[in-house]
């Protein structure tokens, strides 16, 4: 066998070859520039090993400080398909394999309740729904929540609140609104207005507005990070008229003085969820006598608040899909209906990568924004639907 000693050569070629263990070559004044070994021999470099890039730079592989005996097997192919990483035996023998499916997503969300209805006669505003998001400010003034961790593939409940029904009773409070939900998230539906003989409705996102005839002179309190209160009043004692409901922005708007129109709805908050600034969950506005006996009705608040009327005309319904709550009824003699709340609404964000499929009884739509897929729902027909991820 052939054997180099200890020493230093320049600009010559070594090479070893013709042996019956294997062959050596070095050629660096030559047509190759290469060390050849046999597979019989073992390359034995102490601690590092550095590749050297073409024109500069290096790679270098480095063994542990106390490296034991080991050996790896590198496959005898390359991968299959893109994205396959090395994976190797408890004998160090290495394959390719495709990387493992991930087996949850993070899920971004703004999810609304009903609106409240607006009470009867001269009644007060309904309150929003309730106002929880991940993407922006949620109601009451509550910072962004976090985003979901769902699991791929496992069903999750989603339901869109109905609204709440405006009184249809002479001097009847309005109902209260119904809660929408994503997996873990619930938005309550908004407090219903109160009348001259009934509280406002309090629990809900935001709470209905009082009328400010007789006591109560108190809105309705909302829920913390949901939504505000209704608007308070100071007892009047000649008409009929009512304090605006809350938004999920805003407090419905208080009644200062002697004076005898209504108040405004809260306002409600801003999303870019959807691509667009929009707003949603505004309170309704409080209702009032009109011609019959002085005073003007107002308006909801931004965000799809329902209007309130007067001369008894029926209160305005808040917008579809929009939390908001429903205007108070006018009154002239006679009662005029409180507005129906608007509905609620469900929003989900996921990777464009991802898809969301609902169950029967699901009414939604899908957009691309940015990077994302937004999925809007607006209906569902119990509280049993649900949605389910790939």
């Amino acid at each position: 066998m052939s054997s180099i000693s200890a020493g230093t050569t320049s600009g010559t070629a070594l090479v070893s070859t013709g042996d019956t263990t294997g062959s050596l070559v070095l050629q660096t004044n030559g047509t190759t520039t290469a060390m050849t070994i046999s597979t019989a021999q073992v390359v034995s470099l102490t601690s590092s090993l550095a590749l050297l890039g073409a024109t500069s730079g290096s790679v270098k592989m480095t063994a542990p400080a106390v490296a034991g005996t080991q050996g790896y097997t590198l496959p005898s192919a390359l991968p299959t398909a893109d994205g396959q990483s090395l994976v190797a035996t408890t004998a160090g023998v290495m394959s390719w394999a495709d990387a493992a499916a991930p087996t949850s997503l993070t899920v971004d969300f703004l999810v609304i309740g009903g609106g409240g209805g607006g009470a009867n006669g001269g009644g007060a505003g309904g309150g929003a729904g309730g106002y929880r998001t991940s993407t922006g400010t949620s109601g009451g003034g509550g910072a962004a929540e976090s985003a979901l961790t769902l699991a791929i593939g496992t069903a999750y409940t989603v339901t869109v609140g109905g609204p709440g029904t405006g009184a249809v009773s002479t001097y009847a409070a309005g109902g209260f609104g119904f809660n929408s939900v994503l997996s873990s998230i619930t938005s309550l539906g908004g407090g219903g207005g109160g009348s001259n003989t009934i509280d406002p409705s309090g629990g809900g996102g935001s709470g209905g507005g009082c009328q400010f005839l007789n006591s109560p002179f108190t809105g309705a309190a909302g829920t913390a990070t949901q939504g505000y209160r209704g608007g308070n009043g100071p007892g009047v004692g000649s008409v009929n008229a009512g304090t605006g409901g809350g938004g999920a922005g805003a407090t419905g708007t208080d009644k200062v003085g002697t004076g005898v129109d209504a108040t405004t709805g809260g306002i409600g908050v801003q999303s870019s969820i959807t691509g667009s600034s929009v707003y949603r969950a505004g309170g309704g506005g409080g209702g009032a006598q009109g011609s019959y006996g002085g005073g003007v009705a107002a308006a909801g608040g931004t965000g799809g608040g329902g209007a309130g009327t007067a001369d008894g005309a029926t209160g305005t319904a808040g917008t579809t899909n929009t939390g908001g709550g429903g205007g108070g009824g006018g009154y002239a003699g006679t009662s005029g209906n409180g507005g129906n709340g608007g509905s609620g609404v469900v929003f989900i964000q996921i990777s464009s990568a991802r898809t969301a499929t609902f169950s029967g009884g699901v009414t939604s739509s899908v957009a691309t924004v940015g990077a994302y897929k937004v999925y809007t729902v607006t209906a569902t027909s119990t509280t049993s639907e649900t949605v389910t991820f790939s």
